[in-house]
């Protein structure tokens, strides 16, 4: 049997290599991509969740979670259990946040929306924004 080429060995190791470390870092870029499109459960109503610095004034400031260091992240996965999470965690896990995020406090926001029927590429309207819970950064008061 025939080897391939070297170039085309070259080739596959190195797309392999990135497309591994693409995975690890979470780029979704085709085809290098965790296939997340294709892996999550479409349907016509969205819920998300959104979380806001405070800042001394009062005011509002979206919270990246990629700006965080790596162990702050993975809101999105967090805030699927996190109303089932006790209330002392939750106090807890949101005060290291405010922390990280070098704010006075956080709040965290449910945005519901429906994505059908669209205005161009966008939903045809704007999701329901609700606050669910706040926490100072050196507060032990939480809604």
């Amino acid at each position: 049997m025939e080897r391939p080429p070297r170039w085309a060995r070259w080739f596959v190791r190195g797309f392999l290599i990135v497309f591994v470390v693409c995975g690890v870092v979470g780029v979704e870029a085709w085809p290098l991509t965790g296939f997340r499109l294709f892996s999550h459960l479409r349907t016509q109503h969205r819920t998300t969740w959104q979380a806001f610095s405070l800042d001394a004034e009062g005011r509002e400031n979206v919270l990246s979670f990629a700006h965080l260091p790596s162990g702050y992240r993975g809101f999105v996965l967090i805030m699927q259990r996190y109303p089932d999470i006790s209330p002392a965690d939750r106090d807890e896990m949101c005060r290291a946040w405010a922390k990280a995020a070098g704010s006075e406090s956080v709040q965290i926001y449910r945005l519901d929306e429906d994505v059908l029927p669209r205005a161009g590429s966008r939903p045809a309207s704007p999701p329901t924004r609700t606050l669910l819970f706040t926490c100072d950064k050196v507060s032990n008061d939480a809604t």
